[in-house]
């Protein structure tokens, strides 16, 4: 029985680890890692030990957190 953390990191990493094994199999297609920052080193990770980190452009987290609130702003004004 895990404890809460190593709990919720393992079922993440079953999520991202299905979510690219996915992607696996379309060699072709160039990956976007568009991330918040909580999961953002965990996607990398996944990336590069599944051999598809060359095939991805990497949105920094910083820039996504930037995104995001840019977004909300622009939203709230409609």
């Amino acid at each position: 029985i895990l404890d809460k953390n190593p709990n919720a990191f393992y079922l993440s990493g079953l999520l991202i680890g299905s979510e690219l094994n996915s992607l696996s199999n379309q060699t072709s297609e160039p990956i976007f890692l568009c991330s918040s920052k909580n999961l953002h080193e965990f996607y990398k990770m996944a990336l590069d030990e599944l051999g598809m980190i060359s095939r991805s452009t990497i949105i920094t987290d910083e820039m996504m957190d930037q995104a995001t609130l840019r977004g909300q702003m622009i939203l709230s004004n409609i």
